[in-house]
Protein backbone atom coordinates (compact mmCIF):
# COMPACT_ATOMS: atom_id res chain seq x y z
CA UNK A 1 0.00 0.00 0.00
CA UNK A 2 1.24 3.42 -0.38
CA UNK A 3 1.67 5.48 2.60
CA UNK A 4 -1.97 7.47 1.59
CA UNK A 5 -3.49 4.55 2.07
CA UNK A 6 -3.72 4.01 -1.53
CA UNK A 7 -2.97 0.59 -3.16
CA UNK A 8 -0.67 2.10 -6.23
CA UNK A 9 -0.36 -1.50 -7.55
CA UNK A 10 -3.70 -1.80 -8.17
CA UNK A 11 -5.59 -2.08 -11.65
CA UNK A 12 -5.26 1.36 -12.55
CA UNK A 13 -2.62 2.31 -9.79
CA UNK A 14 0.41 4.01 -9.66
CA UNK A 15 0.92 7.72 -9.11
CA UNK A 16 -1.19 8.86 -11.81
CA UNK A 17 -4.07 7.57 -9.76
CA UNK A 18 -2.98 9.21 -6.71
CA UNK A 19 -2.84 12.81 -8.36
CA UNK A 20 -6.14 12.12 -10.14
CA UNK A 21 -7.87 11.31 -6.50
CA UNK A 22 -5.88 14.49 -5.42
CA UNK A 23 -7.08 16.59 -7.82
CA UNK A 24 -10.81 15.78 -7.94
CA UNK A 25 -10.58 16.39 -3.46
CA UNK A 26 -9.08 19.42 -4.86
CA UNK A 27 -11.90 20.40 -6.96
CA UNK A 28 -14.59 19.97 -4.73
CA UNK A 29 -12.96 22.54 -2.62
CA UNK A 30 -12.81 24.87 -5.18
CA UNK A 31 -16.39 24.62 -6.42
CA UNK A 32 -17.42 24.79 -2.70
CA UNK A 33 -15.79 27.89 -2.32
CA UNK A 34 -17.87 29.17 -5.55
CA UNK A 35 -21.18 27.83 -3.86
CA UNK A 36 -20.65 29.62 -0.64
CA UNK A 37 -20.00 32.73 -2.59
CA UNK A 38 -23.11 32.06 -4.28
CA UNK A 39 -25.27 31.17 -1.36
CA UNK A 40 -23.80 34.68 0.33
CA UNK A 41 -24.64 36.71 -2.75
CA UNK A 42 -28.37 35.09 -2.49
CA UNK A 43 -29.10 35.21 0.64
CA UNK A 44 -28.09 39.24 0.85
CA UNK A 45 -30.59 39.75 -2.08
CA UNK A 46 -33.65 37.49 0.22
CA UNK A 47 -32.56 40.67 2.26
CA UNK A 48 -31.13 37.67 4.45
CA UNK A 49 -27.35 39.18 4.73
CA UNK A 50 -25.11 37.23 6.21
CA UNK A 51 -23.96 37.41 10.32
CA UNK A 52 -21.10 38.69 9.49
CA UNK A 53 -19.77 35.56 11.76
CA UNK A 54 -16.80 33.70 10.05
CA UNK A 55 -18.01 30.68 11.72
CA UNK A 56 -21.66 30.48 10.80
CA UNK A 57 -21.25 27.16 8.96
CA UNK A 58 -22.36 26.32 5.17
CA UNK A 59 -24.79 23.97 6.36
CA UNK A 60 -26.73 27.12 8.62
CA UNK A 61 -26.59 29.59 5.17
CA UNK A 62 -27.67 26.63 3.46
CA UNK A 63 -30.91 26.06 5.57
CA UNK A 64 -31.17 29.70 5.22
CA UNK A 65 -31.55 29.95 1.68
CA UNK A 66 -33.82 27.14 2.01
CA UNK A 67 -36.77 29.04 3.86
CA UNK A 68 -36.45 32.04 2.11
CA UNK A 69 -36.80 29.90 -1.20
CA UNK A 70 -39.71 27.96 0.10
CA UNK A 71 -41.58 31.02 1.56
CA UNK A 72 -41.61 32.81 -1.44
CA UNK A 73 -40.30 30.45 -4.64
CA UNK A 74 -40.72 27.08 -6.54
CA UNK A 75 -41.07 24.70 -3.94
CA UNK A 76 -40.05 21.42 -5.68
CA UNK A 77 -37.06 22.55 -7.33
CA UNK A 78 -35.73 24.41 -3.79
CA UNK A 79 -35.96 20.99 -2.16
CA UNK A 80 -34.29 18.80 -5.04
CA UNK A 81 -31.19 22.12 -4.83
CA UNK A 82 -31.34 21.89 -1.29
CA UNK A 83 -31.31 17.80 -1.26
CA UNK A 84 -28.24 17.93 -3.45
CA UNK A 85 -26.08 21.02 -1.34
CA UNK A 86 -26.88 18.78 1.44
CA UNK A 87 -25.65 15.64 0.11
CA UNK A 88 -22.67 17.58 -1.28
CA UNK A 89 -21.50 18.92 1.88
CA UNK A 90 -21.42 15.92 3.63
CA UNK A 91 -18.88 14.63 1.23
CA UNK A 92 -17.32 17.69 1.26
CA UNK A 93 -17.10 17.00 5.33
CA UNK A 94 -16.07 13.48 4.72
CA UNK A 95 -12.93 14.69 2.21
CA UNK A 96 -12.23 17.60 4.40
CA UNK A 97 -11.80 15.74 7.87
CA UNK A 98 -12.14 12.21 7.43
CA UNK A 99 -10.63 11.06 4.61
CA UNK A 100 -8.97 7.31 5.70
CA UNK A 101 -7.92 5.92 1.90
CA UNK A 102 -8.45 5.20 -1.50
CA UNK A 103 -7.81 2.94 -4.23
CA UNK A 104 -9.41 0.54 -6.50
CA UNK A 105 -12.55 -1.33 -6.04
CA UNK A 106 -13.97 -4.21 -7.75
CA UNK A 107 -17.08 -3.94 -5.99
CA UNK A 108 -17.43 -0.44 -6.95
CA UNK A 109 -15.96 -0.73 -10.23
CA UNK A 110 -13.50 2.14 -10.17
CA UNK A 111 -11.11 3.95 -7.39
CA UNK A 112 -12.94 5.21 -4.58
CA UNK A 113 -11.88 7.49 -1.32
CA UNK A 114 -12.69 5.99 1.83
CA UNK A 115 -13.88 8.09 4.58
CA UNK A 116 -14.55 8.06 8.09
CA UNK A 117 -16.50 10.48 10.48
CA UNK A 118 -18.13 10.60 13.42
CA UNK A 119 -17.66 7.26 13.70
CA UNK A 120 -19.29 6.17 10.20
CA UNK A 121 -17.02 4.59 7.25
CA UNK A 122 -18.42 5.55 3.88
CA UNK A 123 -16.58 5.84 0.06
CA UNK A 124 -17.45 7.04 -3.04
CA UNK A 125 -16.27 6.31 -6.33
CA UNK A 126 -13.98 9.01 -7.84
CA UNK A 127 -16.48 9.21 -10.87
CA UNK A 128 -19.59 9.87 -8.35
CA UNK A 129 -17.46 12.62 -6.95
CA UNK A 130 -16.95 14.21 -9.89
CA UNK A 131 -20.33 13.95 -10.94
CA UNK A 132 -21.77 15.60 -7.93
CA UNK A 133 -18.85 18.18 -8.00
CA UNK A 134 -20.36 19.41 -11.52
CA UNK A 135 -23.83 19.64 -10.17
CA UNK A 136 -22.33 22.06 -7.31
CA UNK A 137 -20.44 23.91 -9.52
CA UNK A 138 -24.00 24.20 -11.84
CA UNK A 139 -25.88 25.23 -9.10
CA UNK A 140 -23.53 27.90 -7.88
CA UNK A 141 -23.63 29.47 -10.89
CA UNK A 142 -27.80 28.66 -11.49
CA UNK A 143 -28.54 29.59 -7.84
CA UNK A 144 -29.30 33.11 -8.78
CA UNK A 145 -31.77 32.47 -11.38
CA UNK A 146 -33.68 30.96 -8.53
CA UNK A 147 -33.58 33.55 -5.92
CA UNK A 148 -34.45 36.28 -9.00
CA UNK A 149 -38.22 34.22 -9.66
CA UNK A 150 -38.33 34.44 -5.95
CA UNK A 151 -37.77 38.17 -6.12
CA UNK A 152 -40.01 39.00 -9.32
CA UNK A 153 -42.63 35.72 -9.30
CA UNK A 154 -44.69 35.43 -12.55
CA UNK A 155 -41.82 36.64 -14.66
CA UNK A 156 -41.07 33.40 -15.35
CA UNK A 157 -43.27 29.84 -15.38
CA UNK A 158 -41.62 28.14 -12.26
CA UNK A 159 -42.08 24.64 -14.28
CA UNK A 160 -40.06 25.81 -17.32
CA UNK A 161 -37.86 27.58 -14.62
CA UNK A 162 -37.44 24.24 -12.52
CA UNK A 163 -37.10 22.02 -16.03
CA UNK A 164 -34.18 24.21 -16.99
CA UNK A 165 -32.22 24.48 -14.00
CA UNK A 166 -32.81 20.88 -13.39
CA UNK A 167 -31.45 19.99 -16.51
CA UNK A 168 -28.39 22.56 -16.28
CA UNK A 169 -27.59 21.59 -12.27
CA UNK A 170 -28.74 17.93 -11.88
CA UNK A 171 -28.18 17.07 -15.26
CA UNK A 172 -24.76 17.43 -14.99
CA UNK A 173 -23.84 14.71 -12.99
CA UNK A 174 -25.31 12.21 -14.24
CA UNK A 175 -22.79 10.79 -17.09
CA UNK A 176 -20.34 9.89 -14.25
Amino acid sequence: PHPTGGDVTARGGGIESVRQVSAEIGRVFQVWATLERALNAQLRALGQGTTGDRWQGIGVRIHAWRRVSLERGPGALVEDLTLLMADALEWRNRLAHGVSGHGWSEAAGGWVIRTELNGTRAEITTARLAGMTAQVAGLASHLSRVTSWTLERGILDPEALGRDVRSCVIGRGTSG
